[in-house]
């Protein structure tokens, strides 16, 4: 990683709420925690929440991909601020119940194919 990536990860990871001091002396060697259950292809969960991953390389960069993920360096909490564990705890609204009408006024007719012109053949331009 050259000066420039290190110096946009620093910026990235500082305005994460890292602070320059953890930054400047990251451990070798770090334990990251799932904050979201990740699932294989078909659908099953392979590692539910708080799985521990341990030995995770401790440099920022690595973090920060890491992260967008799910896989963060401190255990999830009901008090953890992360995208995930923010949309865990919130209820959806897809499972609040409400009713699902469409007006009769507001329905659209689809027209098909292509309109006819003057002449009867299609693709013509119409006056």
């Amino acid at each position: 990683m050259n000066n420039k990536r290190k110096a946009e990860v620093r910026t990235e990871l500082q305005s994460a709420g890292y602070r320059i001091d953890y930054i400047n002396s990251w451990p070798p060697k770090i334990d990251m925690w799932w904050h979201r259950d990740t699932k294989n292809p078909s659908g099953d969960v392979v590692s539910p929440v708080g799985t521990a991953v341990p030995n995770q390389p401790g440099h920022p960069d690595h973090q920060a991909r890491k992260s967008r993920m799910g896989l963060l360096p401190w255990p999830p909490s009901e008090s953890c601020m992360c995208k995930s564990c923010r949309e865990r705890r919130e209820v959806p609204e897809a499972l609040v119940e409400a009713p699902l009408y469409v007006k009769e006024e507001t329905a659209v007719k689809v027209a098909r194919g292509r309109p006819k012109g003057k002449s009867g053949h299609r693709g013509a331009l119409n006056p």
